[in-house]
Formats: structure tokens, C-alpha cells, sequence
């Protein structure tokens, strides 16, 4: 659902970034209205919680086995990895290489992983 200052944090496998934008950008018909990706579909997201322009998102040429080390340059990092320290998760995750940021949207749904994401959680960001 939309929300105010939260961000819902996502990682993954991609092997380049086209795959994750593939994977995630929004795509339109003939008629020009709007189709889920596979992201939005597979995690139950409706399009219109979501601002394409508040999506950060990032395939690395390394993979990473912290998660706060992963979210470094994302913005608003060090606000964020707080909020996840306070939040009791654990920085130590299977090697991924992928990043995406929802900003301003609160995930809530019962799919938590998917054959190349898993969600993390959603915090505050300001």
C-alpha cells in the first residue's frame, strides 16, 4: 500500500541489469494501458500503489553476503540500515547481487520470495 516516508527493500539474482529492468519495469499494450511485470504480478503488487520514478534499483558486478554493505549507495542508507538494525534483521544473507527500493509504498503480502527475489522488510527512510 502506499505510504509516507518507507521504503519495502528487495534483493536478488540478475545476471545484468536489462534482466532486472526486464523484470521489473512496467510495460504497456497497443492500446497503451499499462501491464504488470512479472514482479509486480508474482508479488501481488498493484501498479497503482506504486511511483516508477521512487524505484531504485541496482544489479552489482559483485555479490553480496551483507546486506547492509549492499545497500551503501542506495539513498537515504545509513537512515535505512538503522531502521533494519532496529527492526532485528540479520545483515547476513545468501550471496545476491541485486537491489530494489520501493520508496513511499508498505509491502504486505504473504509472498515473500520468488525463484530470483526475496522480500527483506519495509522501513522508515526519513
Amino acid at each position: 500500500m502506499e505510504t509516507e516516508n518507507t521504503v519495502s527493500i528487495w534483493i536478488g539474482n540478475f545476471a545484468t541489469k536489462l534482466d532486472l529492468d526486464e523484470f521489473i519495469n512496467l510495460k504497456y499494450d497497443e492500446e497503451g494501458e499499462v501491464v504488470p511485470s512479472l514482479f509486480y504480478n508474482q508479488y501481488n503488487i498493484d501498479i497503482d500503489d506504486i511511483d516508477d520514478y521512487l524505484i531504485e534499483k541496482e544489479v552489482f558486478e559483485t555479490s553480496f553476503t551483507n546486506l547492509f554493505d549492499m545497500l551503501k549507495e542506495a539513498s537515504y542508507n545509513n537512515i535505512i540500515v538503522n531502521n533494519l538494525k532496529q527492526k532485528g534483521i540479520n545483515p547476513n544473507i545468501e550471496p545476491n547481487n541485486a537491489l530494489i527500493l520501493i520508496y513511499n509504498y508498505q509491502f504486505d503480502s504473504n509472498t515473500l520470495r520468488t525463484i530470483s527475489t526475496e522480500f527483506i522488510a519495509t522501513v522508515e527512510y526519513k
